[in-house]
Order: C-alpha cells, then sequence, then structure tokens
C-alpha cells in the first residue's frame, strides 16, 4: 500500500463530504427522499384505509350480535313468565329492517335452543371485541412508528375506542390469556 499525500488528501476529502452529508440530513436540509420509504409509506396509508373499513364491518357486527343476545335475553324472560310475547319478540327485534333475532334462533324457540343461541351470539361478540383489540394494537403500533398518516391513526384509535365504548361487557373478562405469562414473554 502507497501512501502519499495525494492518498491521504483524498481519503480527508471523502471523510469531510461524508460528516457534511450526515450534518445535512440530522438537520433536515439536502435530506433525500428514498423511493422504499414512500413505498413503505404508501402500504401503511392502503392499511389504514383497510382498518377503517374493518372497523365498520366488526362495529356492524357488534351491534347486531349484541341485539341478537339482548332479544335471546327478553325470550328467555317471557318463558319464564309463560311465554305470552314471543312472537311479537321475535317479530320487534330488528336490525336494519331485518328480524335478526328471528334469523338467528328461528321460529322453534325453547330454553335449550335460546341457552345455545346466546351462548353462540356471546361467542360472537367475544370475537368482535377480539379484532377490535387487534386493530387497536395495529393501529396505536402505526401511530408509534410515525409511518403513514398520523391523523388517520389518531382518529382510527379514537373510533376503536369509540366502538369499546359501546361494548356493554367487560372486555377485560373476554381473553383467556394469564397476564403472568404474558409478563414473562415480553421480558
Amino acid at each position: 500500500m502507497k501512501v502519499s499525500i495525494d492518498n491521504i488528501l483524498g481519503s480527508a476529502k471523502r471523510i469531510k463530504g461524508q460528516m457534511q452529508a450526515d450534518d445535512q440530513s440530522r438537520n433536515g436540509r439536502n435530506r433525500e427522499v428514498r423511493s422504499d420509504s414512500l413505498t413503505i409509506e404508501n402500504k401503511v396509508n392502503s392499511r389504514i384505509n383497510t382498518i377503517q373499513t374493518e372497523i365498520r364491518d366488526i362495529q356492524f357486527s357488534l351491534t347486531r350480535n349484541q341485539i341478537v343476545r339482548d332479544g335471546i335475553t327478553q325470550l328467555q324472560d317471557d318463558m319464564s313468565r309463560g311465554g305470552t310475547n314471543r312472537e311479537a319478540i321475535l317479530n320487534d327485534v330488528q336490525f336494519e329492517g331485518r328480524q335478526v333475532l328471528r334469523e338467528f334462533v328461528g321460529d322453534n324457540v325453547n330454553s335449550e335452543v335460546l341457552a345455545t343461541a346466546k351462548n353462540r351470539a356471546q361467542e360472537l361478540i367475544n370475537g368482535d371485541v377480539s379484532s377490535l383489540r387487534k386493530l387497536q394494537v395495529e393501529t396505536e403500533n402505526i401511530l408509534a412508528s410515525r409511518l403513514g398518516g398520523t391523523d388517520s391513526a389518531e382518529r382510527l384509535v379514537g373510533n376503536i375506542e369509540t366502538a369499546m365504548a359501546k361494548f356493554e361487557g367487560a372486555p377485560e373478562s373476554l381473553t383467556n390469556l394469564n397476564p403472568d405469562t404474558v409478563r414473562r414473554l415480553i421480558r
């Protein structure tokens, strides 16, 4: 390896050029936007739009399932009093113009059918709330990463929290996870 003044000056100029480029990018001047950054941002924004659609679908499902569960409770209460209002309850419990209770339990209503239907409705509600929680975590991760539209992600978090507030049960009771196990996995 030949050491000369020209080589030393050339190396010094390269190092000085790199330092100036680093300083400029830290200060925000002359910062170039790479195409892969734009691609990631586009994908994140696309996912935010998809999450908005998923939230609307889950809110729709959650509301419908809660109405069905409440209708089943009305039918059970009516059966314990003699079952005189069964047809009226089946006809009156509707969601967006559809007789969702009749569709869910059918016309042959007895205590076993209602118990099974109520358990199934609760499982559907639990699934909807679980899906909302997953979307909430994903949205908060997007927000924390500062990728994509921050305003959109903040609105999504607000929408999810609003949907969770409409849930009539204790959301904490829906998980089968042991908190101690989760803490050990996180560490």
